[in-house]
C-alpha cells in the first residue's frame, strides 16, 4: 500500500526502510545471499556415478564458529541454536532464570 509519499509499505515498513535495513546488514557483514532457495533442484556429482543426481533443496543451515570450533547454527527462521545471546546482559539474564 502506498504511504502517501510514494513508498510502498512492506510488512509494516516502507520498501525504502527495508532496503536501508538490508544495506546496513550488508555493511555490518550480516547479510548472506543464498545461491538458490528451498524447493529448487540442484545436482550432486558422486565419484561412483556416471551422471549428475538431482536433489531438491529443503533448507539451509549457517554454522556459527568461535576460536574453539562450531558453537551453533542459525536456523531457517533466523534463530541461533542452541540459544546464543548477542550481549553479555542477555546471557546473564537468561542464566539467572535457569
Amino acid at each position: 500500500m502506498d504511504d502517501g509519499r510514494g513508498y510502498i509499505e512492506v510488512e509494516g515498513a516502507t520498501a525504502m526502510e527495508k532496503l536501508a535495513d538490508l544495506e546496513d546488514a550488508e555493511e555490518q557483514g550480516r547479510l548472506i545471499v543464498l545461491p538458490c532457495k528451498a524447493g529448487d533442484e540442484v545436482y550432486a556429482v558422486h565419484a561412483d556415478s556416471a551422471r549428475p543426481i538431482p536433489k531438491t533443496v529443503r533448507g539451509f543451515v549457517v554454522s556459527v564458529y568461535s576460536d574453539y570450533g562450531q558453537i551453533g547454527q542459525v536456523t531457517g527462521n533466523g534463530d541461533l541454536q542452541p540459544p546464543l545471546y548477542l550481549s553479555r546482559e542477555e546471557a546473564e539474564k537468561e542464566a539467572a532464570n535457569v
